[in-house]
């Protein structure tokens, strides 16, 4: 049987072969050497294991029948690799199909890529048995390729993937041959090429391709930092302080995911441009942020999570909570103690955890001052600044009659010790406001003295469906003004 005979059994969609066909695949099996008719007549075996005699496969292949039966049977992985010559490039595949059997088989009789098996099963522990769609010149470039078909969960998490290296017994990724050449090749047929220039262990390689989500840090500056002479500078220091901080308490090499995904590092920081906050318009600024991580989000086909960090007021983190919202997952980093640490970490865990409604009131205490009046003043003090008086001086310069809610930290006024649950202490705050919802009030005012990691949390609680009023203070007009409204930053 030639190959054009072969593909057409095999992408024949309902008539079954004769048994004098089955017997000429199985008469292929036992005397080709060529890995196109090996694998092809294998696959049309696969495609009617029903017809197949386990004994007569088993024979075949020299091994036992319940490795025979789990070949013809068990689901099979594919990856696709480049190979080339310099002048011409071209895609093979590699196909895994895993079994119990204690040993690591290919289709074939070839013995030059013994070591290589080997060393695949050393690292994945795991039996498999393995097939090249087509033929190739010695070399090792095809490894990365089956290492990913063994690891990989699912067959759609390496889809958007080719592979190029070879794996060393460290776990380390190796060179390859014609690499500029294989790039090309890639970026022509809209495939993203892994690498060794990409990744540089199969640790990263297994984060990349079976983790349900990717972590990106994502840093905002809106105030140059104390080191840095300007807000873009700020940021930049800041998102390789996460990237390192991420590394440490995560375990995850960010870089790794910005070379396979071609995300430049200004893409992950957003800094004001000029200096002052008071020039600008918070709800637009808001938005154009968000929109920013919207199109990272967009250019990467698998969810993300965020790792914040924010230098700027905490008004603006709680805005931004509540744009982003609780859809998706994040991290939250708030500088203590000379370094940034994650005290809001929710990679794993459920965000609406933040708008439990509690009764018991470990970390908040707050009073409600009631005058049936219709404008309710908002006022968080768990940070070093107290709000209340300047809160009230302003709105007093407002004409306005108002009720007061204020909140505050049961002990430790002004701080916040990282081993506290900073998750719960944001439940509480938001407890205390949904006593207020079914309230008599027209208008809300928030006024917050608060860590921008309380603040961020607080908004994603809050998210844009609540008509508040947001104040924020300016030192050099020595009082509040009014930034925006959570209802106007729905988008």
């Amino acid at each position: 049987m030639n190959k054009d005979e072969l593909l057409a059994l095999l992408d024949e969609p309902t008539e079954k072969p004769s048994s004098n066909i089955i017997g000429k695949l199985l008469e292929i099996l036992s005397s080709s050497n060529d890995f196109s008719y090996l694998t092809l007549s294998l696959l049309i075996l696969r495609k009617h294991k029903d017809l197949v005699d386990i004994s007569a496969l088993s024979k075949v292949l020299n091994i036992k029948k319940e490795a025979a039966k789990e070949i013809l049977c068990n689901p099979q992985t594919e990856v696709s690799f480049p190979i080339s010559n310099g002048s011409q490039t071209k895609l093979n595949k590699v196909y895994i199909i895993k079994i119990s059997t204690a040993a690591a088989l290919i289709l074939g009789n070839v013995k030059h890529f013994d070591l290589q098996i080997k060393t695949l099963q050393k690292l994945t522990s795991q039996s498999f048995f393995l097939m090249f769609e087509d033929n190739f010149e010695k070399g090792s470039s095809w490894m990365l390729a089956a290492y990913a078909a063994i690891i990989a969960r699912r067959q759609e998490y390496l889809n958007d993937f080719i592979f190029s290296g070879t794996v060393y017994n460290s776990g380390i990724i190796g060179e390859v041959e014609f690499l500029k050449e294989k790039q090309l090749f890639a970026k022509e047929a809209g495939k993203i090429l892994i690498d060794h220039t990409k990744i540089s262990n199969i640790e990263e390689l297994d984060y990349i391709i079976n983790n349900n989500f990717l972590d990106l840090p994502f840093c905002i500056a809106l105030r140059p930092s104390r080191t840095s002479p300007s807000t873009l500078q700020s940021a930049i220091e800041n998102l390789n302080t996460i990237k390192d901080t991420i590394k440490k308490h995560f375990g995850i090499t960010i870089d790794s995911i910005k070379k396979i995904y071609g995300i430049d590092d200004n893409e992950l920081i957003f800094a004001i441009k000029g200096n002052s906050l008071e020039e600008t318009t918070w709800e637009d600024l808001i938005k154009e942020v968000y929109l920013k991580t919207i199109n990272i989000r967009n250019k990467i086909n698998k969810y993300i999570v965020f790792h914040f960090s924010i230098l700027g007021p905490a008004t603006f983190a709680l805005c931004f909570g509540a744009i982003f919202g609780a859809k998706e997952r994040f991290v939250f980093y708030q500088y203590l103690q000379n370094e940034y640490h994650p005290v809001l970490n929710f990679r794993n865990k459920n965000i609406r955890s933040l708008k439990t409604i509690t009764k018991n009131f470990k970390h908040i205490a707050f009073e409600w001052l009631k005058n049936n009046n219709n404008h309710l003043a908002i006022i968080m003090y768990l940070a070093s600044h107290n709000p209340r008086g300047d809160a009230e001086a302003f709105l007093k310069t407002k004409n306005t009659q108002f009720d007061t809610l204020i909140l505050y930290n049961k002990d430790n006024q002004g701080f916040i010790d990282l081993n506290d649950s900073w998750e719960a202490l944001i439940s509480e705050i938001y407890s205390v406001y949904n006593l207020t919802k079914n309230a008599h009030y027209k208008q809300k005012s928030l006024f917050v003295s608060v860590p921008v990691a309380i603040a961020f949390g607080l908004g994603v609680a809050l998210e844009t469906y609540e008509n508040i009023d947001i104040y924020n203070y300016s030192f050099e007009q020595n009082g509040y003004f009014l930034v925006a409204n959570l209802k106007h930053l729905f988008v």
